[in-house]
């Protein structure tokens, strides 16, 4: 485990939940004010709950969701509490399979594309990742 701390003035508090979690992730979530808590797949909900997040994230990584058991379980608890959440890839399989859904790890891993995306408001297009 592990603390980046805010970029500035902090405004939130995170817990993430590594499960294969880039390092850029919580850079960038701490250049926007956010202090991030990097906990360990194995995290337990009194962990996640120990640093007063603000939400958690579930990170991406590898892995079948279909074994996730303990992630799984910690996702359940944190929809329990009402906790906001979010996650990216691998993460919201998680969340697939704390809902009741079932999953499957594709056999050759990711086919997504990158895509040009304009944002409407500002004009500005960023590049981002479909999967």
């Amino acid at each position: 485990a592990y603390v980046v701390p805010a970029i500035g003035e902090k405004r939130f508090t995170v817990a993430a939940i590594d499960l294969g979690i880039k390092g850029m992730t919580p850079h960038r979530m701490a250049e926007r004010g956010i202090e991030v808590h990097v906990l360990p797949a194995t995290a337990t909900a009194d962990e996640v709950f120990a640093v007063d997040p603000d939400g958690v994230f579930f990170s991406n990584g590898p892995g079948d969701p279909a074994t996730a058991d303990g992630p799984v379980a910690l996702m359940t608890a944190v929809l329990e509490r009402r906790t906001p959440l979010f996650g990216i890839c691998f993460g919201n399989q998680i969340l697939g399979r704390a809902l009741g859904f079932g999953t499957y790890k594709l056999k050759y891993g990711h086919r997504g594309i990158n895509q040009p995306v304009q944002d409407r408001t500002t004009g500005k297009v960023e590049v981002t990742a479909h999967n």
